[in-house]
């Protein structure tokens, strides 16, 4: 078979899976429509949608949003296909969206609705490792509360049963934050019709079908995005300096610097993105001549390279790290999550079961 033809075979069939999972999300959101406490997946209006002309797609923190925020804000002329390697996470999400950024939305049937789900299992560990294990500190008041030390905190970190606990504390009241709340509920999902459902397991291969879909086959903007999704190296390198500059502008001296680098070196890990065989060192750091995002970042990719992983090397990393942090965790704990979780589990298609082995 020519290129062609595998092209439109791999074409073919990724249709064919998108009209499944609408089609999955459409039967199951008739089944949940008389289900107590299932209002908010119909409730009207879309919290935070990045929008371009009819356009949108609903913000799923932890959900590959950093990405298609960028793509967003490209197709919309707010920012050069050539910045794309430039501009910081706090740019993208906070400065940049703004210009891009819905509010309440209530779309309209014409309109072309995306979302990324991901399994909520893992979404949940990826938001601890982010935003909690990494100690940000616009997250400090809420991890006082996970580790009930509310006078005296000076730079504990929670452990991830106790943020799971958090998670179930608060789902009570429906105060949980967006990095961690249902995606069915941040979306409305059985309020709008999605076009396109986008999921992390594949997110690659979704995106750039998604892209084919809406950009012309000779689009130098779509040329630079799909460069861009593939190119880990820059996905290192946002992480690195974002951390590194929330630990700069850090006010006190809880926490010290090598820890930082120390935390910043297992999340990194846990994402496959460097070597687990490479092994942590404060040498590494005690000898930069400087302490700045420059430094910091270019030691993390000489040290990334220095064993490269495969794709399967990586899933594998991965998956090490995730059942390695939920093997820790009580099971009566992980039942009170399903339930949490339990519109995500039943309307995207995910296991509800755990599976460690």
């Amino acid at each position: 078979m020519d290129n062609i033809g595998r092209q439109t075979t791999a074409k073919s069939n990724t249709d064919e899976i998108m009209n499944k999972r609408i089609k999955h999300l459409e039967q199951n959101c008739n089944i949940l429509k008389n289900t107590k406490g299932s209002s908010p997946i119909f409730s009207r209006g879309i919290p935070i949608a990045i929008t371009m002309n009819t356009h949108h797609i609903c913000k799923v923190p932890k959900s590959g949003s950093t990405f298609w925020t960028e793509v967003f804000l490209t197709l919309s002329n707010v920012t050069h296909v050539d910045n794309l390697g430039n501009l910081t996470r706090d740019m993208i999400h906070v400065e940049l969206q703004e210009k891009i950024v819905s509010r309440n939305l209530n779309a309209r049937s014409l309109d072309t609705l995306l979302i990324i789900s991901r399994d909520p299992w893992k979404r949940i560990y990826s938001a601890y490792m982010d935003k909690i294990y990494q100690i940000q500190t616009a997250y400090r008041d809420q991890i006082k509360h996970m580790i009930g030390k509310y006078r005296g905190y000076c730079g504990e970190v929670p452990t991830f049963e106790q943020f799971l606990k958090y998670i179930v504390a608060q789902s009570k009241y429906k105060l949980l934050d967006p990095h961690w709340r249902p995606i069915s509920s941040l979306c409305r999902v059985c309020r709008y019709s999605y076009k396109y459902i986008m999921k992390m397991e594949s997110f690659e291969k979704d995106s750039t079908y998604v892209l084919n879909k809406i950009l012309p086959e000779n689009s130098d903007k779509k040329k630079a995005l799909l460069s861009k999704l593939a190119n880990k190296q820059d996905y290192l390198k946002g992480l690195v300096k974002m951390f590194t500059s929330r630990f700069l502008e850090m006010k006190d001296n809880c926490v010290s610097f090598i820890d930082t680098m120390k935390r910043l070196w297992f999340l990194l890990q846990s994402q496959g993105l460097l070597s687990d065989r490479v092994n942590f060192s404060p040498r590494f750091f005690l000898r930069l001549s400087a302490v700045n995002e420059e430094e910091i970042t270019e030691l993390f990719v000489k040290k990334s390279k220095e064993i490269i992983l495969s794709k399967a090397e990586e899933q594998q990393q991965r998956n090490r790290h995730f059942k390695e942090a939920y093997a820790s965790v009580d099971v009566n704990v992980l039942l009170k999550i399903q339930k949490v979780y339990e519109n995500d589990f039943r309307l995207f298609g995910y296991n509800m079961r755990l599976t460690l082995d």
